[in-house]
């Protein structure tokens, strides 16, 4: 009786360190965050952060039509451009992010791709609605 508790015990051990050594964390940030794809994704707090640190030096209102093929980011409006899913459509601001990119250019262009984890809380975003409010 000991024993099987002391080996079940052990196996309950085992199994949280692999699951927590195995999660989608690939940064400190994504840690906080993780790639629950239940939680609501909060534009302010995730995806705002995300598109002016990664998109919108090209994406912005004021360089989007010198270097960012006329794309804006920093708007709803613009976003909102990047966003639609209407009759199944895949929305282009998860598209040109994602390892699944069907543009001819993955973005952000010239620098490392987001992670993973960054680009499924864009997808869950979308899918959630792309609220500009939470």
């Amino acid at each position: 009786m000991k024993r099987t508790k002391i080996i079940l015990g052990l196996l309950v051990l085992a199994i949280t360190a692999t699951m927590l050594s195995t999660s989608c964390a690939s940064n400190k940030k994504d840690v906080l965050y993780g790639c629950d794809s239940t939680s609501i994704v909060s534009y302010s707090k995730i995806i705002k952060p995300l598109l002016d640190n990664n998109c919108n030096s090209c994406h912005s209102t004021a360089a989007a039509m010198s270097i960012g093929g006329g794309t804006i980011l920093d708007d709803s409006t613009g976003i909102k451009n990047w966003t639609d899913t209407t009759g199944g459509n895949i929305p282009g601001l998860w598209n040109v992010c994602s390892k699944e990119n069907t543009y001819p250019n993955r973005m952000p262009k010239n620098a490392t791709p987001l992670s993973d984890c960054d680009v499924l809380k864009i997808k869950n975003w979308i899918y959630q609605g792309t609220n500009f409010n939470n």
